[in-house]
């Protein structure tokens, strides 16, 4: 799959057959995708990994309610990719948590850009993680590239460009 195909099925085919008023908060849908993906035993994931986790959480229903016990997980230093990664979608989902205990998601204009968040909701997190990670957008001038290598940093990078890239 290349970067273009990628930008495609993550912008255009992942969670288009859910209605748009079913469509996850993006901390449930965090709170989701952490969960499946951390089945996987830290064993390297594939891209292909990555894209059905996404689909997972897209459909997911039965999401638990935040759990600060959660954050017990996060370490101060990670001493690997898999830490690195579940420290930041972790973080990810403590940061909505409260900005949504605060404000309502329709309150939130997608760009408004508070506390280094600028894509609140699922749609343009991972349009914006796609693009920030590999490109493939229409603004892409680039040459279509193969995405054949994916790791825990990669995916940690990928939800950092979900949450600031803009």
């Amino acid at each position: 799959m290349n970067n273009r195909e990628l930008y495609e099925l993550v912008t255009n085919e992942l969670g288009k057959d859910i209605p748009e008023d079913q469509i996850p908060r993006l901390d449930k849908f965090l709170i989701s995708l952490w969960q499946v993906a951390a089945q996987s035993g830290k064993r390297k994931p594939l891209i292909t990994d990555m894209i059905e986790w996404v689909k997972h959480a897209y459909a997911d229903k039965s999401v638990p309610h935040f759990d600060p016990q959660w954050m017990q997980r996060m370490v101060d230093f990670a001493e690997s990719a898999y830490e690195e990664w579940e420290n930041t979608i972790l973080g990810q989902i403590k940061e909505l948590h409260e900005i949504f205990e605060e404000i309502s998601i329709d309150e939130i204009d997608d760009h408004y850009g508070r506390e280094g968040w600028y894509n609140y909701r699922v749609p343009s997190y991972m349009s914006f993680a796609v693009a920030g990670t590999y490109g493939g957008d229409d603004d892409d001038e680039e040459e279509p590239y193969e995405v054949d290598q994916f790791s825990w940093q990669d995916f940690a990078d990928f939800l950092e460009m979900g949450k600031s890239y803009n």
